[in-house]
Order: C-alpha cells, then structure tokens, then sequence
C-alpha cells in the first residue's frame, strides 16, 4: 500500500531550492481586502540587511513598526535572521520561496500597539518587481 503523497509526487522530479544568499530590494506600500495597510522599505544585498523599515497596521488593533536600528543581523543562510536589540526574543526571518521572499515576525509584541501582533501576519515580496502583498 502506497501512502497518499508518495502517488502524487510518484515520477515528478522535484528538486530542493538552492541554498544562495538573499538579494532583494523593495519600497511599496500595499492595502489588503480587509484594510490592513503594510509600508516596507527594504534592501538585501547578498544576504547583508542594509535598509529595513516596516511599518503594518491592522484596523481596529494597532500598528507594528520594525526598523533595522532596533536589530542585530545574527544569520545569513539559509535563512536572514535579525534579532532585536533589546533582549525581548524578537526575530524577524527572512527567506525566498520561489519568486517570493517572506519576512515573518515571532516574539515582538512590544514592537506593536495593543493586540496587534496577534493579528500580524507575514510580509510577501515579490523579489523580482519589489511589490509587496
């Protein structure tokens, strides 16, 4: 008996993404169905943070802002990873999948006003135009 997933990806050749560093560059500001109103200013040269500015604020719950000043670059690869400065555990990690590169946020309540954090998710870039969703 086969299980599900192994049938489906039977015969198809997928291969792993390459482990290369992060280049990006973005400034876009962006409003999604419900409101959600996200600005990012941000440039990666292989690998390296040079400019991180965010800044996502979620209707009815607050705002969270993020800026490369209240970070420590802590890791390049496979994954970019910034720590905050101030102890709290905050993370922002960024990585490509595929044509996109995500930024995510874990443990930064304090970067955000009331409930929002709990509200936040992702940030999306398109790597190739800079456009954000």
């Amino acid at each position: 008996m086969e299980s599900q997933p192994l049938k489906y990806l039977k015969g198809r050749n997928l291969q792993p993404m390459p482990t290369r560093p992060l280049n990006v560059k973005s400034r876009c500001v962006h409003t999604d169905a419900v409101g959600t109103k996200t600005s990012l200013n941000l440039l990666v040269k292989n690998a390296e943070v040079k400019t991180f500015d965010a800044k996502v604020t979620i209707p009815k719950r607050g705002t969270c802002r993020f800026n490369l000043k209240e970070f420590k670059q802590v890791a390049t690869l496979p994954n970019v990873l910034l720590e905050q400065n101030n102890g709290s555990g905050c993370t922002a990690r960024m990585w490509e999948q595929g044509p996109k590169v995500t930024i995510a946020f874990t443990k930064c309540p304090a970067s955000c006003e009331g409930q929002a954090f709990d509200y936040l998710w992702p940030i999306m870039v398109e790597a190739k135009s800079g456009r954000c969703f």
